[in-house]
């Protein structure tokens, strides 16, 4: 083998091993992420889940998951190594979403027209 041949090998080496390196690191972003949206999506909906057993529930070893409740908002904040997120949602009103879709069947019915 020759001496160029050799750093050619050096150069495609290292380049997979950064290439690999920031998948990994994408995989993490992502999977965080997805955790943090479905603890926000659980407690918002599921009035009788807190934020204390969210964090139980969807805590794991490489995330730090912070969830917080305010009046009307569930939060999450996580954060792993290199990355941070933050996500926020209003409480589930199954109330406000009757609501909405019956005006939207009363100017339905008002205007003659169909979704």
């Amino acid at each position: 083998m020759s001496v160029e041949a050799a750093c050619v090998m050096a150069i495609v080496i290292l380049s997979l091993g950064t290439l690999f390196r920031g998948a990994w690191g994408l995989k993490s972003r992502v999977a965080g992420t997805m955790v943090a949206h479905e603890a926000v999506e659980v407690i918002r909906h599921e009035p009788e889940v807190s934020a204390k057993e969210g964090e139980r529930l969807f805590g794991e070893s490489s995330l730090a998951l912070n969830l917080s409740e305010r009046k009307d908002t569930v939060s999450a904040h996580a954060a792993g190594s290199g990355w941070t997120c933050e996500i926020s949602a209003d409480r589930f009103c199954p109330q406000d979403f009757l609501r909405m879709v019956t005006l939207l069947e009363r100017t339905e019915a008002e205007n003659g027209d169909s979704l």
